[in-house]
């Protein structure tokens, strides 16, 4: 938990640097979900690294995949898609503090996608997802702003 815990300080200022009404995490070149397909979870049931050429604008960020007709799922039904929280890490989120996800570090649950940090995180939100979501969405409105 260390690890996270060093990145929080660094995802507060992609907050600050990012726009509309819910924040959403990308990287130094605007990248949502580090240019992973988030379609491609639900679809695919993996991680996979999308293509700029099959790219989608959504809430400031720029957002990647493999191919044209996921990238059109997402154009259709963003929120569907889109990791909950701004692909921040979930189990940071349940803790109160806003920290970077991994899209390494990804749990589908009740049709709804989340990310986590790392490893630990990953197995402290999977321990009690119910009781984590709930946490996570009382702190997610006063993160989000």
């Amino acid at each position: 938990m260390r690890w996270c815990s060093a990145l929080a300080g660094v995802a507060a200022v992609a907050l600050v640097a990012g726009c509309s009404t819910t924040p959403v995490r990308t990287g130094d070149h605007g990248v949502a979900a580090q240019g992973h397909d988030v379609v491609a979870y639900f679809s695919a049931g993996e991680a996979l690294s999308g293509a700029s050429a099959h790219s989608h604008n959504w809430r400031g960020a720029e957002w990647h995949f493999v191919s044209e007709d996921n990238r059109a799922r997402f154009a259709d039904d963003p929120e569907r898609y889109a990791p909950a929280y701004g692909g921040w890490c979930a189990w940071a989120m349940a803790e109160g503090r806003l920290v970077a996800g991994d899209p390494a570090y990804w749990t589908i649950h009740d049709e709804r996608l989340y990310l986590n940090c790392n490893r630990s995180a990953q197995e402290n939100w999977e321990a009690d997802i119910e009781a984590n979501i709930e946490r996570a969405e009382e702190h997610w409105p006063d993160i989000a702003g």
